[in-house]
């Protein structure tokens, strides 16, 4: 999230982007570019996309490929629970998170 972004803003570039946007995990951006409304690529926790971060593609970096320091490992299947572990601290920490229902409907 940036609170200097506006959600008019569609450029995606350091300059001119979203406020928020929704990360997914096949790199697409189709959400974005109005080329579908979801597909199983898009979700992380499954075999292809089992975490997030500064190495991942797409990546946890800010808009201007700052390091944001957000590393999430060890996500867990999609489903109506699902939990993660973060990276960054002195130790892991495991958290649950709501699943997201009828993102795909």
């Amino acid at each position: 999230m940036d609170q200097l972004g506006s959600n008019n803003n569609e450029q995606m570039t350091p300059g001119q982007h979203y406020e928020c946007s929704l990360e997914q995990a096949d790199n697409r951006f189709d959400l974005e570019h109005a080329a579908d409304s979801g597909d199983v690529g898009d979700l992380y926790g499954v075999a292809t996309a089992p975490k997030f971060g500064a190495a991942t593609a797409p990546n946890s970096k800010w808009w201007d490929r700052t390091a944001s320091g957000l590393e999430i490992e060890q996500i867990a299947a999609p489903g109506a629970t699902m939990t993660v572990t973060t990276r960054g601290g002195v130790l892991p920490t495991v958290a649950p998170i709501p699943a997201i229902v009828g993102l795909l409907t």
